[in-house]
């Protein structure tokens, strides 16, 4: 097997990738990977992954973090290999790795190379942001933020946390949207733009995203009551919110997004970027190995 740069979050899973790295190195070492390690603590992922010798780069650490260094890898056509390690690990869960890389790498008999569709943001200052998960407005994005600031919840729970939090203030918001050239508003809870359709911990928000069709997942409810907007979620579990008459899901190649909102969007756990913000998908554009 070739060299491979370990990057390894000094923060994500409140240390959990420091901690389980040296072990992550060692089995990978294991099954023939020639493992060079480096941790990292500030914001300058996306140039580490980009001015790397090394084709074949491993993120591990959260969603945010393993997006952030594929955006650099996919800059440059490196390949990815994302290793879970943080709080919600949704990308990860979606490739069937799930969220404990020491786990899967034990188990790994054969790594399988592939390229899968991604989504890459810009915003109105024209800052780029690959999306791996999903990008959200509306309660979404106010349950993200309130999540970010929990420092005792993991997985799942500290998005509920969040929510329980955003809920107590939020009301549906109107959005311009463009889709594909054409443009309408709505009026609705929340707004995704999915790449991989989860989020927060596994909920899968669009269960029938595919990170191979070369398309985004784009989802909205109708201007319902907060009972109505209750009950709606609790049947995101069973996946059968998607059939509800209140929820609009539709697909396309790009869209534009604006509102009127003092929460701005966030995609994998992070902030997206500012308003307006325009998202378009990259088929098979980025290079994976797991």
């Amino acid at each position: 097997m070739p060299d491979l740069l370990l990057c390894v979050s000094a923060f994500s899973g409140g240390g959990n990738a420091v901690k389980i790295a040296p072990k992550v190195a060692r089995i990978l070492s294991q099954r023939g990977w020639k493992v060079h390690i480096l941790y990292t603590k500030d914001k300058s992922l996306c140039d580490i992954a980009a001015n790397t010798e090394y084709d074949y780069i491993a993120a591990l650490g959260g969603d945010g973090y393993i997006s952030s260094i594929a955006y650099g890898v996919w800059k440059t056509g490196k390949t990815l290999m994302p290793l879970p390690a943080g709080r919600g690990n949704d990308f990860c869960r979606k490739l069937g790795i799930g969220a404990n890389s020491v786990k899967y790498l034990e188990n790994k008999e054969f790594f399988v190379s592939e390229n899968i569709d991604v989504a890459l943001s810009k915003d109105n200052m024209g800052d780029e942001k690959i999306i791996l998960g999903i990008l959200s407005l509306g309660i979404d994005s106010v349950s993200n933020h309130y999540a970010n600031m929990n420092s005792f919840l993991s997985g799942m729970l500290v998005y509920l946390w969040g929510f329980y939090k955003a809920v107590r203030e939020f009301k549906p918001l109107t959005y311009k949207i463009t889709v594909d050239g054409k443009y309408f508003e709505a009026t609705s809870w929340t707004l995704g733009i999915c790449s991989s359709g989860i989020y927060g911990g596994g909920i899968k928000l669009i269960p029938f995203s595919d990170l191979k069709d070369g398309l985004l997942d784009v989802i909205t409810t109708d201007n319902i009551s907060f009972f109505s907007f209750l009950k709606l979620i609790c049947k995101i579990p069973s996946g059968k919110h998607i059939y509800s008459s209140n929820v609009q899901i539709l697909q396309c190649t790009e869209i534009t997004i604006d509102c009127d909102s003092k929460f701005l969007p966030y995609a994998d756990g992070d902030l997206a970027g500012k308003l307006p913000i325009t998202v378009k998908v990259l088929p098979s554009d980025l290079k994976i190995i797991y």
